[in-house]
């Protein structure tokens, strides 16, 4: 019995260092050749600025706007019926 568990436990971890090992080789073989020819800079400044004049309804409540969207919700449902 002594012995199994060392072939069993000598198994598992030959399995195991034998797929790490092949993880970097996995990670090279999806990544792209070279860099993209563009590159695009982001202003975070600007795209909060961008978000502001987005629409949108302002929660006042929490409680509350999660209670009508379950209205809102169970009323879709009974729509569909």
């Amino acid at each position: 019995m002594h012995n199994a568990t060392r072939i069993v436990t000598a198994a598992l971890t030959a399995a195991t260092l034998s797929l790490l090992a092949a993880v970097p080789l996995v990670a090279a073989w999806r990544s792209p050749a070279e860099q993209p020819a563009t590159s695009v800079s982001v202003n975070p400044l600007e795209l909060m600025l961008q978000a502001g004049d987005l629409p949108g309804q302002q929660i006042q409540d929490l409680m509350t706007a999660l209670s009508d969207d379950a209205k809102a919700a169970s009323a879709k449902a009974r729509a569909t019926r």
